[in-house]
């Protein structure tokens, strides 16, 4: 019964972190974004000369084009994944728990 609790942490802690990490990659991705505009925007109020700014704003957009293209996959599944692994957890923590893995052992591995 101890080796069943000890799985059902690993599992759980496993796959929450897994998905954690595709979560941080995907904020750390998105916040790169952002400060490629930022960017582009203070040299704009800068430096840039204006016969630049076109071919500067193309070559931006045409990269955050194609990084939320790739995206865009990847945050369906993730969201899918999320929709389908909280009540499978709650399912498998109140139902198919076993008495010495009450919900309060294996909550905190799930958050």
């Amino acid at each position: 019964e101890e080796r069943v609790v000890v799985l059902h942490l690993f599992v759980v802690g496993a796959t929450s972190g897994a998905i954690l990490s595709l979560i941080y990659t995907m904020v750390f991705i998105s916040q790169s974004l952002s400060v490629m505009v930022d960017a582009f925007c203070c040299d704009i109020v800068g430096v840039m000369h204006m016969q630049d700014v076109s071919r500067v704003w193309n070559t931006t957009q045409a990269v955050l084009r194609m990084t939320s293209d790739c995206m865009h996959g990847s945050l369906v599944a993730l969201c899918v994944v999320l929709l389908v692994m909280v009540p499978l957890s709650l399912l498998d923590m109140g139902v198919l728990g076993t008495p010495s893995a009450p919900v309060q052992v294996l909550l905190p591995a799930f958050l």
